[in-house]
């Protein structure tokens, strides 16, 4: 067991000799002027060592040289802060539904991060920064002092001497890290300058955000479109060289645009379902969209309900309604598509009768059964938006809307966005 510790810990703290540094140092602007370098260079005493400490408070950086995307470990700012700007931001793209422009949301977690920065490029990062060679070897040296060894049942084991990572606990050890997510940060601003990629603003006029950092993690914003996944994907290829962030081999994203609605083969149809809650008005509405293989609507239609015990049984009462319209227009062979997984799998395996929804799922099989071809498919949000447009708009009018080979006059462009 001691022999497994010692090589995984062996593996982990070994450099990969990465390449290609030069390349994501462009991206990093030299801040540190001649005057900081000379104070920075003055004679210390253990007196001002001991001040910097009790200055730094909590793992607290004591100046604002870093990117204005980044939160974690500043003094003056919060990490929160970035939180309210990312929730604020979802917020709007969550509720964006018109406009020609579709964005899109990254979230980046860095598996092992700390273990994993490599020594090369940090001393490369700082002395690029305008940091003096002799105080770049002062922390150096600081970092490459660390040794470790795996203590098992009480007994110690061999000694591992590490090639890269930071020290947990250290209370250096968050500042240079910053200083390697500066490389991210910068490679991103460039790629801004450049105008490859825009970022997204919540208003007109406002500043646009492109990403968001919190130490470790990491949001991206960015319009869907392949030109922007690409750059992206040249960013994560050039950080793999010096920050091995995952477990696993890198997935390099060809498109992330998101996907839509499709039609379906001949002589199908597809039922589009969704649910949605008003816990103000404790009120459920429903919606869901009937069109065929050349996108043609057949069917509309907009419900309220009394608001249920749970979403995914205003999910469940979305999909039997969807069913039921089906059998009352009279169509044979139909494609149904929501957004709730939860829902489809409980129909695919035929039965949920443990659940609050058990109910609903037989009387949808059993409608389903009077069809001669049925199918019940998970799909993303972005595939269903006429229905959850149709199901906001139950929440005003009549308690119950149809429109046969119509819909909507305000739901139209989303029809023709689908079908475009």
């Amino acid at each position: 067991m001691g022999k497994l510790a010692k090589s995984y810990f062996d593996t982990m703290f070994t450099t990969s000799n990465p390449t290609g540094l030069d390349e994501i140092l462009t991206g990093l602007l030299p801040t540190v002027i001649a005057d900081m370098n000379n104070s920075l260079n003055k004679p210390y005493n253990a007196e001002e060592v001991l001040k910097a400490l009790h200055q730094m408070a909590p793992f607290v950086a004591p100046g604002p040289d870093v990117f204005d995307s980044q939160s974690a470990f500043l003094s003056g700012r919060l990490i929160t802060d970035n939180v309210l700007v990312a929730f604020e931001t979802l917020h709007f793209l969550k509720r964006k539904t018109q406009g020609k422009d579709e964005y899109m949301a990254l979230k980046l977690d860095m598996s092992k991060a700390y273990d994993r920065v490599e020594w090369d490029f940090l001393e490369r990062a700082m002395l690029h920064l305008g940091l003096a060679r002799s105080y770049v070897a002062t922390i150096m040296s600081c970092i490459k002092s660390v040794s470790y060894s795996v203590l098992l049942n009480g007994v110690l084991g061999r000694t591992i001497k590490p090639s890269r990572g930071l020290r947990q606990g250290d209370p250096l050890s968050p500042y240079l890290f910053l200083i390697c997510a500066m490389g991210l940060q910068g490679l991103l601003h460039k790629a801004e300058s450049n105008g490859a990629i825009r970022g997204v603003s919540i208003c007109r006029n406002g500043p646009r955000v492109s990403h968001l950092f919190f130490d470790d993690d990491s949001v991206l914003f960015y319009r869907a479109k392949e030109s922007e996944c690409q750059v992206f994907s040249e960013v994560a290829r050039l950080l793999r060289d010096f920050l091995e962030a995952h477990d696993d081999a890198p997935v390099i994203v060809q498109n992330l645009v998101r996907p839509k609605w499709s039609t379906p083969a001949q002589p199908r149809y597809k039922a589009n379902f969704n649910g949605v809650l008003f816990k103000s008005t404790d009120l459920a509405c429903l919606g869901m969209i009937i069109r065929d293989t050349n996108g043609t609507v057949i069917g509309a239609l907009s419900a309220r309900v009394p608001l249920p015990q749970s979403v995914a049984m205003v999910e469940a009462l979305a999909c039997r309604r969807a069913v039921q319209f089906v059998v009352e227009i009279g169509l044979h062979e139909v494609i149904f598509e929501g957004d709730a997984a939860i829902i489809i799998n409980a129909i695919s395996n035929g039965s949920a009768n443990q659940s609050l929804y058990g109910h609903i799922v037989d009387v949808i099989l059993a409608q389903a059964s009077l069809l001669y071809f049925f199918e019940f498919c998970f799909v993303p949000c972005s595939c269903i938006t006429v229905a959850d447009a149709l199901a906001k708009c139950a929440k005003v009018g009549s308690e119950l809307q149809v429109w046969l080979e119509d819909c909507p006059e305000d739901i139209a462009p989303l029809v023709l966005g689908d079908a475009s």
